[in-house]
């Protein structure tokens, strides 16, 4: 196919090379061309379109070019950094071991000198206004409701969405965590 010339009649030089100054476009195909028309710019010097700006990359490339592309080897090596993930598991996993040893060979029974503080900072400052839901959160997480509604409402909700795993682990946690606060 020889390619047609989309300019101007008069940004030609008698080569049919673009004259200086001139801006010419290079279209190959009718659709090329009709692409030229609608914003697509295509370089006369080596014939490589500039992306039309409405359209996706992929959309304006040529099937043997998207092949090459999908099929071929990566850019580069794929790299997966997972160190950073490790360390801080690590660093977390040892925080939770050293205030746990903390606890548990200190006087366990009674608390923390900023506790003291705190929960008299909090007497001092009572309101009725926060009563309420503190007696709500009270019944959420304490008696009955804690250790057998709130975990099956969970559990329901698990399985109504469709992840019978989450919902076994859940329960085995739940299991778990009232037979090691019983003993």
């Amino acid at each position: 196919m020889s390619p047609s010339r989309t300019d101007s009649p008069g940004g030609l030089s008698q080569s049919g090379e673009p004259a200086a100054g001139a801006e010419a476009s290079v279209a190959t195909t009718g659709k090329e061309a009709q692409g030229a028309q609608r914003g697509a710019v295509f370089l006369p010097h080596d014939g490589s379109p500039v992306l039309d700006a409405g359209k996706s990359p992929m959309s304006q490339m040529h099937d043997e070019e998207i092949s090459d592309l999908v099929e071929g080897p990566a850019p580069a090596p794929v790299k997966i950094a997972r160190v950073w993930w490790v360390v801080s598991a690590a660093a977390a996993l040892l925080l939770v071991v050293l205030l746990g040893a903390v606890i548990f060979y200190r006087q366990a029974d009674k608390p923390f000198g900023f506790e003291v503080e705190w929960m008299g900072e909090l007497v001092e400052a009572r309101a009725p206004v926060f009563t309420v839901p503190a007696l709500a959160l009270n019944w959420i997480g304490g008696g009955i409701s804690g250790v057998a509604i709130v975990p099956l409402v969970i559990i329901a909700g698990l399985l109504i969405w469709r992840r019978p795993w989450a919902a076994l682990y859940f329960f085995c946690a739940t299991i778990a965590s009232a037979l090691s606060s019983s003993s």
